[in-house]
């Protein structure tokens, strides 16, 4: 090989890094707009049981589910 593409295979190696850089950067930032959603989820399926149940404990609101499902 000569000098030439010696330094074509040093760029390809360094962009494929950046790639792989921002494709990881890129999943990060979903994974964490998906937890956030799952966890407003949660958030507002309690404060509907909470409206409902009238319970004072998790375990007062485990049982009150248990009864229905």
């Amino acid at each position: 090989m000569s000098v030439s593409d010696n330094e074509t295979i040093k760029k390809l190696d360094e962009q494929i890094a950046q790639l792989q850089a921002r494709k990881k950067t890129i999943e990060n930032r979903e994974r964490a707009k998906a937890k956030k959603a799952h966890t407003k989820l949660l958030f507002q399926f309690g404060e509907i049981a909470e409206k409902y149940s009238k319970c004072k404990t998790p375990q007062e609101l485990e049982d009150f589910f248990k009864k229905f499902c």
